[in-house]
């Protein structure tokens, strides 16, 4: 028998509404996990985004590869 397929941490977790074509950027809250994982890569981190779409009624769900990078600061005039 094979290996078995190891877990998959969930590293941040969140629901948005996007608007039709283009791209739009996401902020992401990160769990207990991803905020260990991503101290230990230095904060920078490559990891699989799973995306849910409902298109007319059925769920259809994909896979993407997403880098991860903190948020700048906002400077305080």
């Amino acid at each position: 028998k094979g290996k078995k397929k190891p877990k998959p941490l969930i590293l941040a977790k969140g629901t948005f509404t996007l608007p039709k074509g283009g791209t739009h950027k996401l902020t992401l809250h990160l769990t207990k996990t991803g905020r260990k994982i991503f101290a230990a890569r230095h904060g920078r981190l490559k990891a699989s985004l799973l995306l849910s779409e409902k298109i007319g009624g059925h769920t259809v769900q994909s896979t993407k590869t997403i880098k991860i990078v903190p948020a700048k600061h906002k400077r305080k005039k």
